[in-house]
């Protein structure tokens, strides 16, 4: 807008009001191949701060993950990067729960698992619970299980998921062997409950535990199983295990 102003006759002078304007910051998005103790493998994983990089991605490892730092430091001055863990032959940490003698057991695995959706069980397995992704991080965490006693029904068990050294559970579920709505409408399923919201492991159970053949509705975790692994004696209870990191990435894992 202009505003004619005249101080004195013959002279002219004008202001020119400029209207406040918006300005718009450029938002650089980064992008990763790398090596990594954990996290998705294959997959592009969205991150919009540092926070979400150590959460996913794990801590700071020497050699194995400078790509990482590098990626810190940008999203110190970004909120958008997109991270694809490499993981050759990379193995996942698991545990098996079976039945013995009628109750629920925890079963050490004598490897590591290369593909959970194809890992055979027999009649008297109840599930196989394995890290969420491969990696020896894995190898940290540990399950407890046992019967819900706030259950009337007598149908739901605890799954508690910790991992490092602490006694508190970083997750904690209450579900069934079997699909099952509570009043408020939410599945009960263990399979639905924990891979739909666990960041630690996955559970694929067996529907073919020779139990269901004449109950339909059983409480199959009957027992107290589960607990850190037992150096006095040498026992992995409820501890998972056989994670690898696999093998170390090439220029051609990156192209």
């Amino acid at each position: 807008m202009i505003a004619p102003n005249n101080p004195s006759a013959g002279v002219y002078t004008s202001e020119i009001v400029i209207p406040e304007r918006s300005t718009t910051t450029a938002v650089s998005t980064g992008v990763i191949v790398t090596a990594a103790t954990r996290g998705p493998v294959m997959q592009r994983t969205f991150l919009g701060d540092k926070g979400d990089l150590r959460s996913i991605f794990g801590p700071k490892v020497p050699k194995l993950t400078k790509a990482l730092n590098c990626a810190e430091h940008f999203l110190k001055e970004s909120n958008s990067m997109f991270v694809t863990r490499v993981a050759r032959n990379a193995r996942y940490s698991g545990v098996l729960i079976r039945t013995v003698s009628n109750f629920a057991s925890t079963i050490k695995l004598s490897a590591g698992i290369v593909d959970p959706t194809v890992v055979g069980m027999a009649e008297a397995d109840i599930m196989l619970i394995y890290a969420d992704n491969p990696g020896k991080w894995a190898d940290d965490v540990y399950v407890v299980m046992y019967p819900d006693t706030t259950d009337v029904d007598g149908h739901q068990f605890i799954l508690e998921v910790y991992e490092g050294k602490t006694s508190v559970p970083a997750e904690r579920y209450s579900c069934t062997s079997f699909y099952k709505k509570n009043e408020t409408g939410s599945q009960l399923f263990v399979d639905d409950v924990v891979n739909s919201r666990s960041t630690r492991i996955k559970v694929r159970s067996n529907q073919n535990h020779f139990v269901f053949g004449s109950n339909p509705t059983p409480l199959l975790i009957n027992a107290i199983i589960g607990g850190p692994y037992d150096s006095s004696t040498g026992r992995y209870n409820g501890q998972l295990f056989g994670g690898t990191d696999g093998d170390p990435i090439t220029t051609g894992d990156l192209i």
